[in-house]
This record gives structure tokens, sequence and C-alpha cells, in this order.
């Protein structure tokens, strides 16, 4: 159904990283060192945040919190299809990002329309790369950025190269431990917003580049707010305004944070609470037992686990674990503005009620959805008529389709 990214250490590059299965593999990931002696700072956070009550009683309907399901497939011939498994999928600015376990990144718009891929810029020739450890699309650029170890690349959207910047990492050597910067999020044509994960050399950092300048401007650490190193969070900001950014952090936590540009600051935002909440007690045991912590997290924990959120400004949605299961895993949908919260279980005696959201846009949440799960989606009451055609028409085998929930508006006003 789902999976936890867990970020492993490295001794050297050769070395492949430990995979947390559900249904879906995960990335390679690597790690390298970081020579930057830029100062971190935690910035003080206000304490007063609203609270999200997560709980897997007094479920909803579908019908209660969407009005219509509709559907499109992702490329038009077997040449623009994705092959593989998605690992995952940002979205921004009507442009769709696939990774997929081949290590090739997909491009497609919103209707579903291919645009390019990675596979013609594989290799370590220039403007091309063999280790992606972030990726996103700049919003104000037009472009396509993509981390890897040392260099932060410039393509279109057809992946025509368009330059390169240094980024402030160096390969590893002997007995040296590293750093990747795992995510990477614009907020304009030359300042980034990077992270490392919980399991790097700079732990659980938030990273200002300038990358005309070649710059790091400032960092700030939220350590103080890591429950458990384990993330599904692939992507951790999502914009309000011209400054200000929802971040939710990439590991088990039980906050959420706005990221202000201007102030240089994170303010605690969202606080989830719940009688069944996990917290840092309950993985104390397992600190020193990365295994025994995932198998608890993961197959053993029947305790509420936030595994990713999003949101805008009048909406949060949350994912989250509430029981011993893989199956058992639940969508939160709290308004903003008026306080109602609505839950339902993501999947339900063998249909899929909902999938595993990557984007709100106003009142529509966006997701990529498997072949085998587009076919469960055709018994849903709110399915409109044209995609439920095309679900009866589809080839056996299948396709990825991106499939666009439109909230009630019960829910969105």
């Amino acid at each position: 159904l789902m999976y936890f990214c867990s970020k492993n250490k490295y001794q050297d590059m050769k070395t492949l990283t430990e995979r947390c299965i559900f249904n879906r593999l995960l990335p390679v990931v690597m790690i390298i060192t970081a020579s930057i002696t830029v100062a971190c700072h935690n910035r003080g956070v206000n304490k007063e945040s609203m609270e999200v009550k997560l709980s897997k009683d007094n479920l909803s309907s579908i019908e209660e919190v969407f009005s219509e399901i509709d559907i499109c497939y992702l490329g038009d011939t077997v040449e623009t299809e994705i092959s593989g498994v998605v690992v995952s999928v940002q979205m921004r600015d009507g442009i769709i990002l696939v990774e997929g376990s081949e290590g090739v990144l997909y491009v497609y718009d919103y209707s579903g329309h291919f645009l390019g891929n990675s596979k013609n810029v594989r290799g370590k020739g220039r403007g091309e790369f063999n280790i992606m450890t972030g990726y996103t699309y700049n919003r104000y650029s037009k472009q396509i950025e993509v981390l890897t170890p040392v260099d932060l690349l410039f393509y279109d959207t057809n992946f025509r190269f368009l330059g390169k910047k240094r980024i402030p990492t160096e390969y590893p050597e002997q007995n040296k431990k590293g750093t990747f910067f795992r995510q990477i999020c614009d907020i304009s044509e030359s300042r980034h917003i990077m992270l490392t994960s919980p399991l790097e050399n700079r732990q659980n950092e938030l990273v200002l580049f300038d990358s005309n300048l070649l710059k790091e401007e400032y960092c700030i650490s939220y350590n103080d707010y890591e429950i458990a190193e384990i993330s599904m969070q692939e992507q951790s900001f999502f914009e309000l305004n011209s400054q200000q950014y929802l971040f939710f952090p990439n590991c088990v936590t039980n906050k959420v944070f706005i990221f202000d540009s201007n102030d240089e600051n994170l303010v605690s935002y969202i606080k989830y609470t719940g009688e069944d909440l996990i917290s840092a007690e309950d993985v104390k045991p397992f600190k020193n037992n990365r295994n025994k912590m995932l198998e608890y997290l993961a197959f053993k924990s029947a305790k509420i686990i936030p595994l990713r959120g999003m949101g805008n400004e009048s909406l949060i949605c949350t994912l989250f674990k509430a029981g011993g299961t893989t199956r058992d895993t639940y969508t939160s949908f709290f308004n903003v503005k008026n306080g109602n919260s609505k839950t339902i279980k993501n999947r339900e005696k063998g249909v899929v009620n909902l999938p595993i959201f990557n984007r709100i846009e106003g009142d529509t949440l966006y997701a990529i959805v498997p072949p085998e799960d587009v076919k469960k989606m055709e018994t849903l009451s709110i399915l409109n008529k044209k995609s439920r055609q095309l679900i009866k028409t589809a080839p056996e085998d299948g396709k990825y389709a991106i499939a666009k929930y439109i909230l009630s508006r019960r829910l969105s006003n």
C-alpha cells in the first residue's frame, strides 16, 4: 500500500541503501560529506498552534468530503509511459515530476500530456548525472532542477541541459561521514531551500542556498521536533504566499510549521493530537537499533503515526497509520478556517477510497494512482461519467493515472 522513506548512512558510494517496503520500492539514496562552516541556528518557535486531532474513530464517507473524482491517464503512447514502479511524485505550477524505480524522471502536465524524461541525460558527461538525491520544478525560472552529490543541474521540461551550479558538498573520503541534500524547494529563481535527512551528518537541517552567489545564507535545525527518523514526506514545502510556506518535516513528528523566508524563521502552525498518538517515549527503546525501530513502526505499533502531510491556506491534509498492518491508513482533512475535520479510511473491503495525495490546488487534491488501483476506483459513486468510461476501455495491464478529487463545498468553504 505504501512505504516509509528510510535514509541510511553509507561507508562508500557503492553501497545501496536499506529499503523499507510495503508494496513499492524506495529509491537508492546515498550520503556524502559536507564541508560547510556556516553555523546552524535554531530560531525561536511560536508555541501557539492549531490542534488537529488524528483519530480512526467517527469516520466519514467519501461522499461527505468530495463531490467528484476525475481521472486522466499519463502519456499517450508506450514511449511516454512510466516504466517500472513510481517511487516519488512532485507537483507544482501545472508540472508533474515522477521518479521511476529505474532512476528516471518523467515530466507531464496536469492533463497527463508527456513533456519529457531524463533517460538521455544519464551518465558522466556534460549535463548528465548518475546519482540524483533530490529534484523539483522551479516555478520562477520554469526549469527542472536536479540535486546531485556536488551540483545543482538545470534543465527545461524536455531535459535539455541549461547549466549547473556547485552546491556546498564534496565527495566523501575514507573514514569520513557525509551529507546529501534530500529535497529542494525554490523561493526565487536563484534562492533554494534544501533539506538534509534525519540520518545525515547535518541532521534535520533547513538550508537556504543562493545559486547565483554560490553561498549558503543560513540554516535552521529542527532536530528537537523529530520523534523517529522515518518519513514518507517526499515534498515538504507548500506555498501559502510569496514569502510563507507550510513546512512538513521529513521525519516522524507531531508538528507542522510555517517557514517565513523574510523572517528566516520557523513558526509552529499545527500540533497533532490524539489519545493514541505516537510520542518520543514510544520509540525510545529502539533508538540504538534501526531495524527494530522500522519493524515496530511499520508492522507492530498500533499507535497513530503521521506519515506525510500537505496543505494550503484553507486545508491541512494528513496521511496517518493507525494499526499494526499496512492497510490501516487514514487521511485527515482539517479546515483551517472553521476547524471542521473529517477522516476517511484509504482502503476498505478491497476498494481504494483515497490514493496518497501529492498536491492541493484550490479545492482540488491531486494524486498519481498505480494501474491496479485505478481499476478499483470504478466502483466509487462520485467518479464522473467520463472517468468511468476511461477505466472501462483501458488496456488490461492498465496505466498510471492522475486522479483529481474535488472537495465538497461543506469542507472547502
